[in-house]
Order: structure tokens, then sequence, then C-alpha cells
């Protein structure tokens, strides 16, 4: 089995991400893992599409490992030989196609993530989301666990020329969309793609341990800013922010 990443420009993991400042009126978040519980329905949806195309089934443990680098990758870990495979298109095309119509079956917010959205839009914090999920799943989501609660909702969208993360593109473009700008915004995210994102878009990233990786993983990987529970971010920032 080969696992694709994409490899890029960036500082080693003993280079950290910037520190928090005080003025931070921006969080950027990433989706799965951090947001929203999805691991049980992208299980389902890789797992059927192994059986449709007579590939072995997967435990949810290794899934869970090699999700934050998008579908092609993610499609890539899975299936025998990954792109190389002559069947990998149509693998990939029955995952979107059975996720996109499966993403909400079992989804659902990490305990006290909505507080921390209303809490964050009480204070006038500008929010927004950045996945690699593909997009229309994205604006599917935030409808579906935020009522659109978040302005700017980004998926993969690499064909208006937007890369997906670790490159910086999406963070820039949520940032032009929200009116803000990278001096005033802090990142927050669950995996090491995240912590890549936040050092290639210039902010200051909190890792959180409820989501995908486990916080030995994040701090091997360049965490230098944890939280373990969702209410602890707004105690972070509200801490920054009275420095």
């Amino acid at each position: 089995m080969t696992i694709f990443t994409e490899k890029l420009d960036t500082p080693s993991r003993e280079n950290t991400n910037p520190p928090a400042r005080a003025d931070i009126s921006t969080v950027v978040f990433d989706m799965d893992g951090t947001l929203l519980d999805t691991l049980t329905d992208t299980v389902v949806a890789i797992n059927h599409t192994m059986s449709t195309h007579g590939f072995p089934q997967l435990d949810a443990r290794y899934i869970r490992s090699v999700l934050g680098n998008g579908v092609v990758n993610l499609l890539g870990s899975c299936v025998p030989d990954g792109q190389e495979n002559p069947a990998f298109d149509a693998a990939l095309t029955t995952y979107k196609t059975f996720y996109a119509q499966h993403a909400a079956d079992r989804t659902a917010p990490y305990p006290g993530i909505s507080e921390l959205v209303d809490d964050l839009l009480a204070r006038s914090y500008r929010i927004a989301i950045v996945s690699n999920k593909f997009d229309a799943v994205v604006q599917e989501l935030n409808m579906t666990y935020f009522d659109g609660r978040f302005p700017v909702a980004l998926g993969e969208n690499e064909a208006a020329g937007i890369r997906r993360k670790p490159h910086p593109d999406m963070v820039i473009r949520a940032l032009e969309l929200l009116g803000a700008d990278a001096a005033h915004a802090i990142y927050l995210g669950d995996s090491e793609v995240d912590l890549e994102t936040a050092r290639n878009s210039g902010l200051p990233c909190l890792s959180c341990t409820w989501g995908f990786r486990e916080e030995a993983f994040l701090l091997e990987h360049g965490a230098t800013d944890i939280v373990r529970e969702p209410h602890e971010v707004l105690e972070r920032l509200e801490g920054v922010t009275s420095a």
C-alpha cells in the first residue's frame, strides 16, 4: 500500500509556529477532527468503496491516521498500490459519491464546539473554516451543524487555483473574504497538516487534542500551544487579548 504525501518547501519541525499575538480578532478553523467528529462516516464510506471494488476492509485506527491530506491522498493511502491502481479513479468516484450522500449520518460537533462558536461570535471574533474535504460537503456540513454561522467555509477547490492545505492559499483566501489579515489571526487544528498550514500562512497555531492526532504526536510535529477542551480556546484567546 502506497501512502502519497505532497512535499512542500516548509520549515522543519524544529521551527515552531509564530507566537500568539495580543490582538487576535480572527480564528481560522480546520473542520475534520477540530469542529466535527467525521471519523465514523469517513470509515463507512472508505470501506463501502473498498468492498465495491474488491479491496480489503480497513480499520478505523488506520483510516484515522491518514486523514487530513485531502480525498485523493486519503484514497491513495487506502487503495492497494494507491494512485497506480487501475481502479483508483473509479474508486475515487465511488467514495466521493457515497460520502456526499452520507456525510452527516453519524457526524457531530465535538462536545463544547457549538458553544465555542457562539461565544466567539458574541465577542465579535471573525471565524472561518478551511478544509481539505471537497467543497460541496464543507458547505453542507457548515449549514447542517452550524446553521451557516461560519460566514466563510472553504473546501478543496484546486480547480480554481486554490491549493489545498498545507499550502497557505485557503487561509489567505479565507482572510480575504473575512476582510481580516494574518497579523490578527490564529489557526485551530488537530493535525500535523494544520501545523504546517499555520506555519506556511504565518499564523500562530492552537493544536487541539480531541481530534484525530494524539498530543504526543502533535508535540513531536512542532506543536507549542495545546488545547484539550474547546472552552480552553476562548480562555486562551481572552488571556492573549488581555495580555
